[in-house]
């Protein structure tokens, strides 16, 4: 074989090995980024908390006030709480840990 077949070959052969361990570190990544681990249980915690932690992380991202409307629903483990900004509902969703996180309602 020449010089330049192996070179090419080899060139080949790395960039399949590369492109096969991001397939397989992507994915690990990505769950990694989104595992929060164990949150607990929290049967303890009364709707103001976790409406503080709302209030709160509005208040740390400087994004204003936050209205809560009825549909709210509280959860030993994860609450959604209904709340409106600028006209658009959302449910916040609020892990014993005060983790918040925001969907569509």
């Amino acid at each position: 074989m020449s010089r330049k077949i192996k070179i090419l070959l080899s060139a080949f052969v790395g960039l399949v090995v590369a492109i096969v361990l991001l397939v397989i570190a992507i994915p690990i990544l990505i769950g990694y980024r989104f595992n929060y681990g164990d949150t607990g249980t929290c049967p303890d915690a009364t709707p103001e908390f976790f409406e503080k932690a709302v209030r709160d992380h509005f208040a740390r991202n400087n994004r204003g006030d936050v209205e809560f409307v009825p549909g709210s629903r509280y959860d030993p483990e994860l609450s959604a709480i209904a709340i409106r900004k600028n006209g658009q509902e959302f449910f916040a969703l609020v892990d014993c840990r005060g983790t918040v996180e925001f969907t569509g309602k």
